[in-house]
């Protein structure tokens, strides 16, 4: 039934989001919420999280909660510039939030890695499709991050980046990239054939890296969202192989534990956040 939702979703474009908590849930006769309203974003899949985010806080429940926004990212921050960068992307948005950086190795969100490509694709595609290509780079979050990282590359390359170190990051990159295949879906049952023979139900004492990087994840947002009102995060994609499902539930289930309300959210590919200010 979990695939036949997630599957009938994707092919009609439809956004998926499913609550987690659900009877912790205020209803709309209840006092209202004080606290934050706690956005991971992990994938940048074209601004679902912030419009979901944005639509909850002017509810008359969740109205008085705080936006707080932490995009996680796989490498660092240097002086700050990114957390600058995505505060104003987010107040060019007319969106009130306080905005951190996460950094995380590439590995541990490796469970997102095929995520992150396909919704790339997607956002370039219907950017292409909108004739608005020219301005990506100010309208879509990823566009934002991914030229923030390029220009502080080109800038070290400037002050006096050698050879050897690049092609120690070269090297670094590559490593990184053969993990990151390794540990993609650590719940899917295909995955662990690379690292273990033993991935069955019976098993998963034996194998704890399958749930190594749900787990490092969840200790992130937990060690900073354990309070949260709410705590917004994507849902990760349904790994193809037959018979996952159980592994899937498992991981989502490691990802959100000790919160008390989630919504995972999962994007059609479809939805923009344009702003207009420069």
């Amino acid at each position: 039934l979990l695939r036949v939702i997630l599957v009938t979703a994707q092919a009609c474009s439809l956004a998926i989001l499913m609550p987690r908590f659900i009877e912790a849930f205020p209803q709309s006769k209840d006092a209202a919420l004080t606290g934050t309203v706690d956005l991971w974003f992990i994938v940048h899949d074209g601004g679902i999280l912030l419009l979901t985010a944005y639509l909850l806080l002017r509810n008359r429940v969740w109205c008085k909660c705080r936006l707080r926004v932490f995009v996680v990212t796989g490498e660092p921050d240097t002086n700050g510039v990114l957390k600058k960068v995505m505060a104003r992307f987010i107040y060019d948005l007319r969106i009130s939030a306080e905005v951190e950086i996460v950094e995380m190795s590439k590995t541990d969100i490796s469970a997102y890695a095929l995520q992150r490509t396909v919704a790339a694709d997607q956002r370039r595609e219907l950017l292409k499709e909108m004739k608005c290509q020219d301005v990506a780079s100010k309208t879509d979050l990823q566009a934002v991050i991914d030229e923030h990282y390029k220009k502080e590359r080109e800038r070290e390359r400037e002050n006096g980046g050698n050879d050897e170190e690049d092609e120690s990051c070269s090297s670094t990159e590559n490593s990184a990239s053969a993990n990151q295949r390794l540990n993609e879906y650590t719940f899917s049952p295909s995955a662990l054939r690379h690292g273990t023979r033993c991935f069955d139900v019976g098993c998963r004492k034996s194998s704890p890296r399958r749930l190594h990087s749900a787990k490092r994840l969840n200790e992130l947002i937990v060690e900073r969202s354990a309070d949260a009102a709410a705590v917004l995060i994507n849902l990760p994609a349904l790994p193809k192989s037959a018979g996952s499902e159980f592994y899937y539930m498992e991981y989502v289930e490691t990802l959100t534990d000790g919160l008390q309300r989630v919504i995972l959210i999962r994007g059609s590919g479809r939805e923009v956040i344009t702003a207009f200010a420069e």
